[in-house]
């Protein structure tokens, strides 16, 4: 059984520390919103995944390598049958996500912008 724990939420992390935060929503360059960081013991779903599949590979004889293979074999297969979210998790925690990009092509007429936006602009696209 698995324990919900709420999270606080971004507007509202630093606030213990009075920590004012950039205009931007970020914090001050050296600033952490959790100085505390993570609890001591914590470990990452990586490192569980690995010890869980050592251990069952342990317990039936085989190697932790032939584990890893077997789940990657069942994702796909279940993937195939359109069932992703398990497979999606197990790779995207594991792995890491795939790169995202965005690609971004616009016209702007600066004309038509106000001086706010136009400096609101160049900082997005680095022309400061």
């Amino acid at each position: 059984m698995t324990k919900k724990v709420k999270t606080k939420s971004p507007t509202s992390a630093g606030k213990k520390q009075d920590i004012k935060r950039n205009p931007d929503g970020t914090f001050p360059k050296g600033v952490s919103g959790n100085p505390e960081g993570k609890n001591a013991g914590t470990q990452h779903f990586k490192t569980i995944f690995i010890k869980a599949m050592e251990k069952i590979a342990k317990d039936t004889g085989e190697k932790a390598e032939d584990q890893e293979m077997k789940i990657v074999a069942r994702g796909i297969l279940e993937a195939r049958k359109g069932n992703f979210p398990f497979y999606k998790d197990v790779l995207d925690r594991v792995y890491g996500k795939a790169p995202q990009t965005i690609d971004l092509n616009a016209t702007v007429k600066r004309d038509e912008l106000t001086e706010q936006e136009i400096e609101m602009l160049n900082k997005l696209v680095g022309d400061e």
